[in-house]
């Protein structure tokens, strides 16, 4: 029972580390809380749904297509609701402010679309399961365990040893400097929000298998 509790809080913990290393990757260069994020999670849990469901594709290809299709809304987010206060160099008030207005619109165009009803996820992992001695262990949580642990691994080694990553680290430290120094803020921070959405993507999914299935 201890195994399968610790198993199952890891699987869950590290699928929010996926949503919050997004987050912070967005706070720490525009330093404002981006509210739209948990909107943007949702239609990601959306895209994973029907492209199993409608299109009935197979699980690893739905995958690459929500965080692909996360990653895609998580740059327009930017583009349409950040960037032109970017170059008027808004305080932070007024992005959280866009943020909140973002995310209502989204939320309410899901209700007018989809509706408020409820839309499980095929029971790709329902009976899934490994025994490890007197322990039932979901295959979900092993691959959440496995997947997030990866893309976390990845993305730590990403922003500490490529050019963008150390990009990033510099305009998170100083923007204008960054600048300065020949760092083209506009792609970092439009990379950093397509960053954020393949996570989002990757957790969504994951989200949405757990406890929508």
């Amino acid at each position: 029972m201890f195994m399968q509790t610790l198993v199952t809080g890891v699987a869950v913990g590290g699928v929010y580390a996926l949503m919050a290393v997004g987050y912070s990757l967005i706070f720490s260069i525009l330093n404002f809380s981006n509210f739209a994020y948990g909107s943007i999670i949702m239609l990601g849990s959306f895209i994973g749904y029907f492209s199993l469901t409608a299109f009935g594709l197979p699980f690893p290809v739905a995958l690459v297509v929500t965080m692909l299709g996360a990653a895609m809304l998580s740059l327009l987010n930017e583009r349409i609701s950040y960037s032109s206060l970017r170059k008027r160099k808004a305080p932070p008030l007024y992005f959280m402010i866009s943020a909140m207005g973002t995310a209502i619109f989204l939320e309410n165009m899901v209700y007018a679309t989809i509706g408020a009803s409820y839309n499980a996820y095929p029971p790709l992992f329902a009976v899934a399961t490994v025994n490890l001695g007197t322990s039932t262990i979901g295959k979900l949580d092993l691959f959440a365990i496995l997947f997030s642990s990866v893309a976390i691994y990845i993305l730590n080694h990403f922003i500490k040893h490529t050019r963008t990553g150390i990009a990033i680290r510099a305009a998170s430290y100083d923007s204008t400097v960054a600048q300065i120094n020949g760092v083209n803020l506009n792609y970092v921070i439009g990379f950093v929000f397509v960053l954020a959405g393949l996570l989002v993507g990757l957790s969504g999914a994951f989200l949405g298998l757990k406890y929508m299935a």
